[in-house]
């Protein structure tokens, strides 16, 4: 059976230093957001181009533009994540098959408990209805990587400004956890 729509949407963070950080906890995070991201992609991808209309939603994050001390991990992934996605929309373009890497900043969810971070988002968080409903209404303007919310887009459009050594520099004086 092959899905209309194939949504990746598991993950987890882990906030710390990297030396502290189990490494059977790294290795899980590892194989959730990537190793299954890819292997259900390439489960599924076969039948979606037979059938030339099929949509792939991956979840990734702004973190995947950054370099985030204490974060490294994730944003690691993240930055796999919207790669990958570019990438593969590309070669599956011409099938008819859509896929999007939907990017968005904070949200409302226990996603920030479980990693044992409380961001101070000037940002402000979205909910994640104003996520999907903005991820869903991109699908049809075929648009690759989707960033949710105004404000996001704008951070992100900031990365080309400032250079990358400056960013890394500031989000880890914002980042570092309390001593």
């Amino acid at each position: 059976m092959t899905p209309d729509v194939l949504i990746h949407n598991a993950g987890f963070g882990l906030f710390g230093e990297f030396v502290a950080m189990p490494m059977a906890r790294i290795q899980a995070m590892l194989r959730l957001h990537i190793n299954t991201v890819v292997e259900s992609i390439r489960l599924f991808l076969p039948g979606m181009i037979e059938r030339r209309s099929r949509r792939v939603i991956t979840v990734s994050s702004v973190a995947g533009f950054y370099s985030i001390p204490y974060v490294a991990e994730y944003a690691a992934t993240k930055a796999f994540l919207i790669a990958f996605t570019e990438a593969l929309a590309e070669e599956v373009r011409a099938a008819g098959v859509h896929i999007q890497v939907c990017c968005p900043g904070t949200t409302e969810t226990d996603f920030h408990a479980t990693a044992g971070f409380y961001p101070n988002s000037p940002l402000g968080a979205q909910t994640a209805a104003e996520v999907v409903a903005e991820s869903l209404a991109a699908l049809d303007s075929r648009r690759v990587v989707v960033t949710t919310g105004l404000a996001n887009r704008l951070l992100v459009a900031l990365t080309r400004l400032v250079p990358s050594a400056w960013r890394t520099k500031r989000a880890g004086r914002w980042m570092k956890p309390p001593a």
